[in-house]
C-alpha cells in the first residue's frame, strides 16, 4: 500500500479486484487508538493514465481539507502529471436557468430534458441551431445531434400551445398580483432573403412578406411578433402573423388568448393608441375587460379641444374629462413641455434649410401649403401646436383607477418594449437560419421561454440588488473545469461566490 502523508489527511492508494482506488483518509484517535476514517472515495483506475487523473483530483480535495483557500497540484512531470484542462462546463447556466425552467412546470414527455437544455443555450450562448448543438456538447455535455434538434422544433411547434399555456399557468400561481393590467405592442423581424414566401392554393398569405417594418428593413420579408405580457415584462401569449398585416389585427386574439389561459375577472388591456382601434376598443369592451390607451387630443374636436385649454394647469396638472362613454385624462409637464419645443424648433430648423436651398419639400405640418410662389412657413400652425406643448392625453372605461394610476399603468407600456429589446439583442430572436414556417414558430416559443427565465431572474434577483446583466455576469463566471487526458475526465466542480450563493437563493425562495 503507498501513502502520501500530509499531518492526519492523507491519500490512499490500494490495490481492490484487480485495479487502484484511491480514496482521501484521516487518522485520528478514538478512545486512545489510532484509526484511519475514509473521508472521500475518489474513484478507482483501471490504468496508469486514470491513476494520474484520480492522484490530481485527491489532491485538489486534500488541499481544500486542510487549506480551504489554497489548491495543491504536482507538478513535478510536467503539467499537472500529465492532467489537462479539457473543458468548461456552464455549471451556473445550468444550475440557476434550469431550475427556473423547472419550476415553470413545462413537461413535453421524454423530451423535457432537451427543451430545457435549448432554453439555458438560448439564454447562455444564443446562435443557429448548428452552433447551439456544438456550444451545448461543449458546455453542458449534451449529447443531441443538430438533425435531433431540428426534429424536435417540429415537436414544440405541435406543442406549442401546450407549452405557451404551462407558462402562463405557473406565471399566474407565481405573480397572481401582476396579472390583472395586460401590456401589448408588436414587433417585426426581417429575413435577409430576396423572395417573399408564396400564399397557398386556399388563399392563406405567406408569412415572410414585405410590409412596414420596425427594423427599418422595409426592402426584405418579415414576420410581424405580437407579444403580450404582464406588468413584470413576462410573457403570457405571442403570435406571429404574415409580414404584411396591420398590427391592429393581431391584438384581440392574443389579449384573448392570454385573458382564457389565466382566467382573470378584471383584466385592462394597456396599449399605444394604433393598437386599439374603435373596433378594438368595441371587442375589448363586450369581452368585460378594460383598456388604457393613449388619446391623441390634437385629433379632438372643437369643444373638447376648448375644454381643455379653458384649464390652468399651471395650477392643477392633471385635467379629466368625458369622450364617448370614456375617461379622458389631461396630464401636463413642464420638462415635456420644454422637450415639445426643442422638437418643434429641429423641424422648423430643417424646414427653413429646404426653403432655403430650394430642395423639393413634399410635405410638411408647418408648411404653408396656400402659397402657389415660394413654399413658405405657415406661422398659425406653429402656434396652434405650441398650445399641446407639454399635454398628453389618456383615454381608460376603467373606473375604478385614479388618473395618477391610469398614467402609471400607461407608463408601464415600455416594458413590452424591453422585452423586445431582450429578445432581438440578449437571444437574437430573428430566425434568420430558418425557412419553414413551422420551424419559425418553433424557433419564436423557444424565444418565449427563454425571455421568461430571463424576466423571472431579473424580478427575483432586484430586492437583493442585482440587475439582470449583473446576475447574468455572476453567473456566466460559475463554471466547472473539465481536467484528465485522452483516456478520461473528471468534472471539478466551481468554488460559488457569495454572489452566486445571493442568486441561487433568491431564485429558490431561500430568505434564511
Amino acid at each position: 500500500m503507498h501513502t502520501y502523508s500530509i499531518f492526519r489527511v492523507y491519500i490512499d492508494i490500494s490495490s481492490y479486484k484487480g485495479a487502484k482506488r484511491v480514496r482521501i483518509l484521516k487518522r485520528e484517535k478514538v478512545g486512545g487508538k489510532w484509526t484511519n476514517k475514509v473521508v472521500k472515495h475518489v474513484g478507482t483506475a483501471r490504468d496508469d493514465s486514470e491513476l494520474e487523473v484520480l492522484k490530481q483530483i485527491a489532491l485538489q480535495d486534500r488541499s481544500r481539507l486542510i487549506r480551504p483557500n489554497q489548491l495543491s497540484f504536482d507538478l513535478e512531470h510536467g503539467p499537472a502529471g500529465g492532467i489537462f484542462t479539457l473543458g468548461t462546463y456552464y455549471h451556473g447556466a445550468e444550475l440557476v436557468f434550469g431550475d427556473i425552467f423547472d419550476s415553470l412546470g413545462v413537461s413535453i414527455g421524454r423530451l423535457t430534458p432537451l427543451l430545457r437544455l435549448l432554453t439555458i443555450s438560448r439564454i447562455a450562448h444564443p446562435a443557429s441551431k448548428r452552433d447551439t448543438a456544438y456550444w451545448m456538447e461543449e458546455s453542458l455535455g449534451s449529447g443531441y445531434s443538430l438533425d435531433q434538434i431540428y426534429r424536435f422544433l417540429d415537436v414544440v411547434f405541435k406543442k406549442r400551445k401546450q407549452i405557451t399555456s404551462s407558462v402562463s399557468h405557473s406565471l399566474s400561481r407565481r405573480y397572481p398580483g401582476a396579472m390583472s393590467f395586460l401590456l401589448y405592442d408588436v414587433t417585426t423581424l426581417y429575413f435577409e432573403i430576396s423572395r417573399e414566401d408564396p400564399d397557398d392554393l386556399d388563399g392563406w398569405s405567406g408569412l415572410r412578406k414585405r410590409g412596414y417594418s420596425k427594423d427599418h428593413r422595409a426592402d426584405l420579408p418579415q414576420i410581424v411578433l405580437g407579444l403580450c405580457v404582464n406588468e413584470l415584462g413576462m410573457p403570457l401569449s405571442y403570435g406571429i402573423y404574415p409580414g404584411h398585416t396591420y398590427e391592429g389585427r393581431t391584438l384581440v386574439d392574443q389579449v384573448v388568448a392570454a385573458k382564457d389561459t389565466i382566467g382573470a375577472k378584471e383584466m385592462t388591456v394597456v396599449a399605444d393608441a394604433g393598437m386599439l382601434s374603435r373596433s378594438n376598443i368595441s371587442l375589448i369592451s363586450d369581452l368585460g375587460m378594460g383598456y388604457i390607451i393613449s388619446a391623441r387630443i390634437k385629433s379632438l374636436d372643437k369643444a373638447k379641444t376648448s375644454e381643455i385649454f379653458s384649464h390652468d394647469f399651471s395650477k392643477a396638472p392633471m385635467l379629466e374629462i368625458r369622450y364617448q362613454n370614456s375617461r379622458l385624462i389631461i396630464s401636463y409637464s413642464a420638462s415635456r413641455a420644454r422637450a415639445d419645443a426643442r422638437r418643434r424648433q429641429a423641424s422648423i430648423s430643417r424646414l427653413e434649410r429646404l426653403i432655403s436651398s430650394n430642395r423639393a419639400i413634399r410635405k410638411h405640418q408647418f408648411l404653408d401649403l396656400k402659397v402657389k410662389q415660394k413654399p413658405t412657413i405657415n406661422h398659425q400652425a406653429i402656434e396652434d401646436a405650441a398650445r399641446f406643448d407639454g399635454l398628453k392625453g389618456y383615454l381608460t372605461n376603467n373606473e375604478r383607477l385614479s388618473p395618477s394610476q391610469v398614467i402609471s399603468h400607461y407608463n408601464s407600456l415600455p416594458t413590452v418594449e424591453q422585452s423586445f429589446r431582450m429578445t432581438k439583442s440578449d437571444l437574437k430572436v430573428r430566425p434568420a437560419f430558418h425557412q419553414r414556417s413551422r420551424r419559425i414558430e418553433a424557433h419564436v416559443v423557444l424565444c418565449m421561454i427563454s425571455l421568461t427565465v430571463m424576466r423571472i431572474l431579473e424580478h427575483e434577483v432586484r430586492d437583493i440588488g442585482f440587475t439582470y446583466p449583473q446576475a447574468f455576469s455572476v453567473i456566466s463566471k460559475t463554471t466547472s473545469a473539465l481536467i484528465g487526458n485522452p483516456k478520461k475526465s473528471h468534472l471539478i466542480p466551481p468554488l460559488y461566490s457569495k454572489e452566486f450563493k445571493e442568486i441561487l437563493a433568491a431564485i429558490r425562495g431561500d430568505t434564511g
